[in-house]
Order: C-alpha cells, then structure tokens, then sequence
C-alpha cells in the first residue's frame, strides 16, 4: 500500500478528505521520525516498535570474492 492508497484508507474510515488524511499521516510519520532522531523508542502497539540500534566494527567477507573486509561501525 503506498500513501496515496493508504489516504484513501483514512479517509474512508474516518470521513476526512483525502488531503486532510495526508496531512495526518504525515504528522505521525514526522512524529515517528523525530522520536528516533533524539534516540528514544517508540512503540506503536500492532503497528511496531523503533529504535536506533548500532552495529559494532566487525570482519567480513566479500561474498563474491571472499576477501576478508573490514566493516566499520555504523
């Protein structure tokens, strides 16, 4: 479902426009986006749960060559 359907969605179920649906589904997702942003997690009971995780600085291998390879941290 893509945010045109998903517009259409909303404003079926709730009887707002198309446009104003829009507008609310892009402050939720501003919201969302935020809430990562400052490292905090947020939990959307049955939708999910976000947050920032980090991965520390491994070895790997090249899968098509199979050179070992350094994968910084991120």
């Amino acid at each position: 479902m893509g945010k045109g359907e998903l517009k259409k969605y909303v404003s079926s179920k709730t009887g707002i426009t198309p446009q104003e649906a829009g507008i609310v589904i892009d402050v939720v997702m501003n919201g969302l986006v935020e809430s990562i942003i400052k490292g905090e997690k947020t939990t959307m009971p049955n939708f999910g749960k976000f947050e920032v995780k980090t991965a520390a600085a491994r070895h790997a291998r090249n899968p098509k060559t199979g050179d070992r390879v350094f994968v910084e941290a991120r």
